[in-house]
């Protein structure tokens, strides 16, 4: 769902996202595994915008993270660091063999 306006109004939906907001503000690291961040879930991005900072340490945990990459950094995330599982492992077979 990209457009999540409607969701606001929701009572349960508007505390959720104050909370992560909230979160993300105290957060000094952010793993993003297996999340595109695609441009079109405005959402998200206005979450992380508002939510992080440029301090923020992001990990990307997937197997193709330059967009992703490049997308936080008109973010202003710069501090981010690409993991692309080894061995063409999807992410989450190589997170369940840790």
């Amino acid at each position: 769902m990209a457009d999540k306006s409607a969701l606001y109004g929701n009572a349960t939906m508007s505390a959720i996202w104050q909370r992560t907001l909230a979160a993300l503000k105290r957060a000094e690291r952010l793993v993003l595994f297996g999340y595109s961040v695609p441009q079109t879930d405005t959402s998200i991005l206005a979450l992380l915008a508002t939510g992080t900072s440029p301090d923020t340490r992001v990990t990307i945990v997937d197997p193709h993270p330059d967009s992703i990459a490049s997308r936080l950094a008109a973010l202003r995330l710069l501090d981010t660091h690409a993991i692309d599982p080894p061995n063409g492992d999807s992410p989450y077979e190589w997170a369940h063999s840790l």
